[in-house]
């Protein structure tokens, strides 16, 4: 507390000054403090406690700053050894691909070299189906799919340095691949033609498989436009037989066919096929269809059995029986020509009877399978015998007035299956047929 005494007023001790007094026991002891001192005292108490609180919070974290450290310090030295081991591995690909360049080239090559004959075996299936869809059509028609099918093969878009000659041999068969007899293969041809043009390695094999891949997509189109061909020769022919009132899906070629054989592998190429073998089998579809068309029209009666000019005189149908004055059924056509003209057979077939047979007098009548007949009344004479098999157009007899006729003419008839049917839809579908309507 402040003191004020006489010798404070003498000057000889500061004006003021405070006692502190501490009691201990039955003893006090006083001691005097200068208000400089005790201001300084003051003034360090808060950087004590913010000294103190320092230590006690460096105690208190000291761990997890250690731990911190020590993390990223692991964090560090990870990414390090990772940034090395990289570096690493690029160093260790960049040695390997220059150690297999060598040996993937020459793999590349060898593809090249297997995909180029697996090109000739599609090229000899083009030229197979091409004929086939040529042998199935008549002349004009023949040019006509043909003219299809060279007019859609990019022949002329192959590019400059094409390792096939597809688009000049297309249409016949082709030779063995060279690069499976030991010659020269046109990949070799195309490889030394680009050394000579100072292509490095990689370039030429580029070049070799873009190459290829034009081919590829040259066969692709050629085996649509065959199919497509086909179908076109083969349309005429199904309409005509539709108008005839026959169902082409269900007829079958009379002949015995040659001895095939081999085992039953559907063609039904899968979504997994490539383009060319859905494309091909689309194309072989339509071609056998043409093909068995073509097998079995001459066994259809859309030839007329008459040469030249040969007026219907009485039609299919119920008409007055001109002997008896009844309704009756005419079960064929009358065609009116000359006493003895030639008779001709409307289709290819088997003579099943050539003699004398009631109200049609001497007649000759001829199965042409799938249940398909034809009946020639009224003949003069015969020219085959029973058992006797023979071709479209071929003579049978000759026109006469035998049996129940009134006068020179030709009883005409078309059953199937026994029942008769009227001949003109076959006559009408065969004239159309013949001018290719």
């Amino acid at each position: 507390m402040p003191s004020h005494n006489p010798s404070a007023r003498s000057g000889l001790l500061p004006t003021t000054h405070y006692f502190v007094s501490i009691s201990r026991g039955d003893s006090i002891r006083t001691a005097m403090v200068r208000p400089a001192l005790l201001w300084g005292l003051l003034a360090l108490a808060p950087l004590s406690l913010g000294v103190g609180a320092a230590g006690a919070g460096y105690f208190a974290l000291h761990d997890t700053l250690l731990r911190a450290a020590l993390t990223r310090a692991a964090d560090i030295r990870t990414a390090y050894e990772a940034r090395l081991d990289a570096a690493r591995g690029r160093l260790e690909e960049t040695e390997s691909r220059r150690l297999i360049e060598g040996k993937t080239l020459e793999d590349t090559v060898k593809a090249l070299f297997k995909r180029e004959a697996r090109l000739e075996e599609r090229e000899q299936v083009l030229a197979r189906l091409a004929a086939a869809t040529g042998s199935s059509a008549s002349s004009a028609a023949q040019a006509d799919a043909l003219s299809a099918i060279r007019a859609a093969s990019p022949q002329a878009e192959t590019p400059a340095g094409s390792t096939s000659e597809l688009g000049a041999r297309a249409y016949a068969p082709a030779p063995a691949s060279p690069a499976l007899d030991g010659k020269v293969s046109r990949l070799e041809r195309a490889s030394d033609s680009g050394a000579e043009t100072g292509l490095d390695k990689r370039a030429r094999v580029a070049r070799l498989a873009t190459s290829l891949d034009a081919i590829e997509t040259g066969q692709i189109v050629t085996a649509t436009a065959i199919g497509a061909a086909a179908a076109q020769v083969s349309a005429r022919e199904a309409k005509a037989v539709l108008e005839a009132g026959l169902d082409p899906a269900k007829l079958t070629a009379p002949e015995a066919p040659a001895p095939v054989g081999g085992p039953f592998v559907p063609l039904d190429p899968g979504p997994e096929a490539s383009a060319f073998d859905r494309a091909a089998a689309r194309s072989a579809v339509e071609v056998a269809t043409g093909e068995r068309l073509r097998l079995v029209m001459p066994f259809l009666p859309f030839l007329k059995p008459l040469l030249g000019e040969s007026p219907v005189s009485s039609p299919f149908g119920y008409r007055i029986d001109p002997f008896l004055g009844r309704p009756a059924l005419h079960a064929g056509v009358d065609l009116l020509q000359d006493y003895g003209a030639e008779v001709r057979a409307a289709a290819a077939g088997r003579v099943v009877h050539a003699g004398p047979m009631g109200g049609y007098g001497t007649m000759v009548e001829i199965d042409h399978g799938n249940g398909l007949s034809t009946r020639y009344g009224h003949l003069s004479e015969t020219q085959v015998a029973e058992g006797e098999e023979v071709a479209q157009g071929a003579l049978i007899g000759r026109l006469g007035t035998t049996g129940r006729s009134t006068g020179p003419h030709l009883h005409y008839e078309v059953r199937i299956n026994g029942d008769p049917i009227d001949p003109e839809r076959f006559l009408t579908a065969g004239q159309r047929l013949a001018r290719g309507d």
